[in-house]
């Protein structure tokens, strides 16, 4: 059964790609049988080791998007798994009438079913691949097991990406630039090589640049330009308010009357006069033209931020943090037990709001945080890359898990200095084995601010690195004078993104309460046509993966010997 293709190209996170939108068509004929799809199976599709089975093999046979490269790389035949398995499953019996069965005979059964998946998972490539399913545990509860491909086989040894860091900071690098983004495990670190300065190095512990960059927002208005009349209120409007003259108790009044006008005062000053800044509207103009962080820029944002922590909460704010914290004054409770006070409160407190509203305050005090959090990456990397200061360049994304494809266009494409092509990507079209959109092709093209011509450029890269790690190296190895200096990738290429079952290829499904599948809804190959899932891209100079022994030495041993990061600078030096 064909579904119309509604040309998921548009709605992926891929922007890092496709230039021409190009209509999809499918590579196979229709299936004439009937085809359940994937969203639609019920709980009571599954009641029995067969059922699981049976649901699991035609999920997969209606999503999965590597089943035509498998049947020709590996002689994987999704037909043969079908008659090879169903038999075993179907021999096994406790999942039904749990009642009739003790406890240790559905365990065996359990580790029988565990087994199969196991080694089924483990026939196919998709290194994002990833299997959930509540297993019987016992005649009245259920274990859930993940399968993935690798489950139980022995992988390459590869660096920490923290131990990395940590080492290269201590003892490799000059006033190295460190940013660690809070509450996350995001980390970025860098600076010149102390042994050759020529050099600089960059490390990230995963891909979410973008959020780190200076996106302004409103970016023609946020400086209190054409600011409205809503909102905007003077002294006498306190002093009038109805609410504050209904207070009985006189100290109550007074209390609660002079806190609002330090609020107002502080605020009316601050918006008025002490953040409007000729410096800042100059500079940020320069900014949008150039990217480049200037003294003037970054000293003014630090000033107005200092002004900006200090304006005082409203009145409501306060009183809940006092509250919260147990400092509470007798006069604070006198407050919220008079509803003359508390209605005035809120009263003032809105019309601060609607102040700050009317100044485009929040827009305001966002870009001035945008651009302090992000002020050094742009004054110690992106302003000399673009400026010719940086001459040579390692870009270490080792142990780099992946993350967001928007970082391909934000981020990694400061260093491209031509339009290239990368690779090609392609989705399911429809349910069926084979029915596939054509293979479209992904282009990389410069950043408005990147490097103005090309740079020696080595690409440190390792089998932890995964997803977006392994596009930004293939991306990188379509330029001029980069080379990609260490082990294979992981071989997790595949694109991932919204999901879309009703049209073929699924993210994140749970089917039937048992079974949970995540899988990409993209294939990719490399520039020169090649299928690398489960391969991983491949080095130009191969530097085998460390021992257990470097990778512990490293951690406590700052004249460490880093194999491939010696063999990226060699290899650099030639360039």
């Amino acid at each position: 059964m064909k579904k119309n293709n509604i040309n998921k190209a548009l709605i992926l996170r891929l922007c890092l790609i496709i230039l021409t939108v190009i209509p999809f068509s499918s590579c196979t004929r229709d299936d004439d049988e009937s085809i359940t799809e994937t969203g639609r199976y019920s709980s009571d599709a599954v009641e029995s080791y067969e059922d699981l089975f049976t649901v699991f093999w035609s999920v997969m046979d209606n999503e999965y998007n590597y089943f035509y490269e498998e049947k020709e790389r590996s002689g994987l035949d999704w037909d043969n798994v079908y008659a090879e398995y169903l038999p075993k499953f179907k021999a096994l019996k406790t999942m039904k009438d749990r009642e009739n069965y003790s406890n240790d005979e559905i365990l065996k059964e359990a580790n029988l079913e565990r087994s199969y998946f196991k080694d089924i998972v483990n026939r196919i490539s998709d290194k994002h691949f990833i299997l959930q399913v509540d297993l019987p545990a016992t005649r009245t509860e259920d274990n859930t097991e993940f399968f993935f491909v690798g489950k139980g086989k022995e992988s390459p040894l590869y660096y920490n990406k923290v131990t990395t860091m940590n080492f290269m900071r201590a003892s490799k690098l000059d006033n190295p630039y460190v940013y660690r983004k809070p509450n996350t495990n995001f980390r970025v670190l860098g600076g010149r090589l102390s042994s050759n300065p020529e050099i600089y190095y960059f490390s990230l512990s995963q891909f979410s640049m973008n959020s780190f960059d200076i996106h302004l927002q409103d970016k023609d208005n946020f400086l209190f330009k054409d600011i409205g009349t809503e909102g905007i209120f003077d002294r006498s409007q306190i002093e009038q308010n109805e609410y504050l003259n209904s207070i009985e108790n006189d100290v109550l009044k007074q209390y609660i009357m002079d806190w609002a006008f330090d609020i107002y005062n502080n605020w009316n000053e601050a918006l008025t006069t002490t953040l409007q800044s000729d410096v800042l509207t100059n500079e940020i103009e320069k900014f949008q033209n150039t990217e480049v962080v200037t003294d003037a820029l970054y000293n003014e944002t630090w000033r107005l931020q200092d002004i900006i922590d200090q304006l005082p909460a409203t009145i409501i704010e306060t009183l809940q943090s006092r509250f919260n914290n147990g400092e509470a004054s007798m006069l604070d409770r006198m407050l919220v037990g008079d509803e003359n006070a508390l209605n005035f409160a809120y009263a003032f407190d809105d019309q601060i709001e609607k102040t700050k509203i009317s100044y485009n305050f929040d827009t305001y005090s966002h870009n001035i945080n945008d651009i302090n959090n992000a002020a050094e990456l742009y004054r110690s990397f992106y302003n000399p890359l673009r400026s010719g200061d940086i001459k040579k360049l390692i870009i270490d994304v080792r142990d780099n898990g992946g993350g967001d494809v928007i970082d391909m266009r934000d981020f990694v494409e400061r260093f491209v200095s031509k339009e290239a092509l990368v690779g090609y990507q392609r989705t399911k079209e429809g349910n069926g084995r084979f029915n596939y959109t054509p293979w479209v092709p992904m282009y990389v093209k410069p950043h408005p601010f990147a490097i103005p011509n090309p740079i020696p450029i080595v690409v440190l890269a390792d089998y932890g690195s995964v997803s977006m790690a392994e596009m930004t190296t293939m991306a990188l190895k379509s330029q001029e004078m980069v080379k990609f200096v260490g082990d294979y990738t992981h071989g997790g290429t595949a694109a991932l993104g919204p999901g879309d079952e009703l049209n073929g290829g699924a993210l994140n499904i749970t089917v039937a309460n048992r079974l949970k599948f995540y899988m990409p809804l993209m294939a990719t190959k490399d520039a020169s046509g090649k299928v690398i899932e489960g391969i991983g891209v491949e080095p130009d100079v191969y530097v085998a993966p460390p021992t257990q022994e470097e990778r512990q030495d490293m951690k406590v041993n700052a004249n460490h010997k880093d194999r491939a990061m010696e063999k990226a600078v060699e290899e650099l030096m030639k360039m």
